[in-house]
C-alpha cells in the first residue's frame, strides 16, 4: 500500500526513521534465526539455506551497532543493567567477526589427504566444509538478544514519534502539505 508523506527536516523525523531502520534489522534477525530453527528441526540437508539465514541475520544484528549513515545503537545504553545480556551481545559480534568478517572460524574446515581406490588409483582428497551455521543454542540467543534489542529501540523511540506529530501538527496541515512529497510503502510488520 503506497500512502503520500511529507518530507519534514525535524531532527526527530531522522531520529525515527533510524529507530525505525534498527528495528527492522532486529525484526529480520529474529525471523531468521527463528527460520534457521524451524529448518534445523526439520533436519534438512542444505548447505546453502542455513549459511544464508545464519550470515544474514548475524551481519543484520551487527549494522545496528556499527558506525554507519544512521544512528548506531550504543551497547553500554542498551544492555545497561543486563550484564549476562551484554556479555552475549559481545559473543555474538565476536561470532559476526569470526564467522563472516574473517576468514578464521570454527565452522570452516578443510584438510587435504590421498584417497586410494580398492583398484590402487590414487587421487587427492580435499575435505572441505562449512558448518552452516553454530549451534542451536547460540542461534536461540541471537534470536532472543535481537528481540531485547527491539524492545528497547521500541520503548525509546514512542516519545520520538509523539513529539514528531506534536511539531508537525503545530505548523498545521497547508505547511506540512506544501513539504515535497515522498512515497513510502508501508510495512504493516514492523508495527
Amino acid at each position: 500500500m503506497e500512502v503520500d508523506a511529507y518530507r519534514v527536516d525535524f531532527e526527530e523525523a531522522k531520529t525515527i526513521s533510524d529507530a525505525w531502520l534498527i528495528m527492522s534489522d532486529v525484526q529480520f534477525v529474529g525471523l531468521a534465526s527463528k527460520r534457521l530453527l524451524k529448518y534445523r528441526d526439520g533436519i534438512q540437508n542444505d548447505p546453502v539455506l542455513p549459511r544464508c539465514l545464519w550470515t544474514g541475520a548475524i551481519e543484520a544484528y551487527s549494522h545496528c551497532f556499527a558506525t554507519g549513515r544512521r544512528s548506531r545503537l550504543n551497547k553500554e545504553e542498551v544492555f545497561d543493567g543486563q550484564p549476562d545480556a551484554l556479555k552475549m551481545h559481545d559473543y555474538l559480534l565476536t561470532l559476526r567477526n569470526e564467522h563472516t568478517a574473517h576468514s578464521v572460524n570454527g565452522l570452516e574446515q578443510s584438510e587435504a589427504g590421498i584417497m586410494i581406490s580398492e583398484d590402487g588409483e590414487w587421487t587427492v582428497a580435499n575435505l572441505a566444509d562449512f558448518a552452516n551455521a553454530p549451534p542451536t543454542d547460540i542461534v536461540k540467543a541471537l534470536d532472543q538478544t535481537s528481540e531485547f534489542v527491539w524492545n528497547w529501540v521500541k520503548l525509546r523511540s514512542i516519545p520520538v514519534h509523539d513529539e514528531l506529530l506534536v511539531k508537525a501538527k503545530a505548523l498545521g496541515e497547508p505547511t506540512i502539505k506544501s513539504y515535497p512529497k515522498i512515497k513510502l510503502r508501508m510495512k504493516h510488520w514492523l508495527q
